[in-house]
């Protein structure tokens, strides 16, 4: 396909693993770019370009936490009793 495709919320929530109501709301927060293509104040009917699921992806891509070497800890001695 190409970059300049739009894909209804139901091909790019199959895409991204979710559901399609989930892909609106990341539109209506502006998270994930899409169209809206409803016209006379209709409710919302949106596309998403293909290379916006690209961008979302990229942008929101887990990404390694550097590790900073913790101070040892040393545990507590017991006190070993004497019998006597």
């Amino acid at each position: 396909m190409s970059k300049h495709t739009l894909l209804t919320t139901t091909q790019a929530a199959a895409r991204l693993g979710c559901s399609d109501e989930h892909i609106r709301g990341l539109i209506r927060a502006d998270k994930l770019r899409g169209v809206n293509i409803a016209s006379n104040g209709k409710r919302p009917t949106y596309r998403v370009p293909e290379d916006a699921i690209d961008d979302y992806l990229r942008d929101n891509a887990v990404r390694p936490v550097p590790v900073t070497p913790r101070a040892r800890r040393h545990r507590r001695r017991r006190s070993i009793p004497t019998y006597v």
